[in-house]
This record gives C-alpha cells, structure tokens and sequence, in this order.
C-alpha cells in the first residue's frame, strides 16, 4: 500500500482514539514507565522532529545524521519525562498538528528524493505509519 494512504489511516486512527479518551485515560499507566498523555507527545515530537530534519534537508540538500541506540534512548527518556508537564487538550492538539505537518510534507515528495531516503534508511522519515502503528497499538491495548 502506499505509504501516504497508510500515514492518513493512521492519522484517522489517531483522531479516532483522540476522542475517545478524556484527561483521566491521558494519565493512565500504559507500562515502562509511559502513560496515555506521555506517548501521544512522543508521537508529537518525532513528527515534529522529523518534519524538521526533512525540510532542512530539502532546502540544504543535507541529510541529518541518523541517532543511535543510545541517542534515542535519551531522546525518548527526556521526552516522556517533559511530556508529563503537558495536559490532555494541549498535548492532543500538538500531536495533531505534527501529525498534519509531516504527512503534508512527505505527500509531496517526488519519487527521486523517497528514493533517496530509502537508500541512505530513512525511509521512517515518509513512513510515519510504522512508528504511529506501534505505539497506538500500545495505546489501544491498554485502554481495551
């Protein structure tokens, strides 16, 4: 499937699960540490962060380094940690945001530069999906 349909579905998916919950379920303990709240604005930062990476990269026609282990470790650690500041209404709408930034920006890549990112293993950078997926379903699991 194409990935710009799979980004919408999952995005949908998101808005879906955005209205069920209410401030109560965005604390709830979801494991290791996570809640609700915390992993819907991890979501918000890697869109964020990645719609960054790829306009620079755009505009300079350079590729910004690839984190470790270790750095997304760190990454996602001080994130969570920062997130439990942001409330329910706040956080979904950053999310949102992100969200629709980034899947307007990768729908209108041409095939040479998706080629590209593929190439050099990024292409997480346009397939959004695969890291809303998980984390969803993460989310979803725990709300059942």
């Amino acid at each position: 499937m194409d990935f710009r349909i799979e980004n919408k579905n999952q995005n949908e998916r998101f808005r879906r699960l955005l209205n069920r919950l209410d401030s109560t379920q965005w604390q709830r303990d979801i494991g290791g540490g996570w809640t609700t709240g915390t992993m819907i604005c991890h979501l918000a930062f890697w869109e964020k962060m990645t719609s960054f990476r790829l306009k620079k990269w755009i505009e300079t026609g350079t590729l910004a380094a690839v984190p470790d282990a270790d750095n997304i470790l760190a990454i996602n650690d001080s994130v969570r940690d920062v997130s439990t500041a942001i409330g329910f209404e706040a956080g979904s709408k950053l999310a949102i945001q992100a969200m629709d930034e980034i899947d307007g920006l990768v729908a209108g890549l041409d095939e040479s530069r998706l080629a590209e990112l593929e190439k050099t293993g990024r292409e997480r950078w346009f397939k959004r999906s695969l890291h809303r997926d998980t984390h969803l379903t993460r989310i979803e699991n725990t709300l059942a």
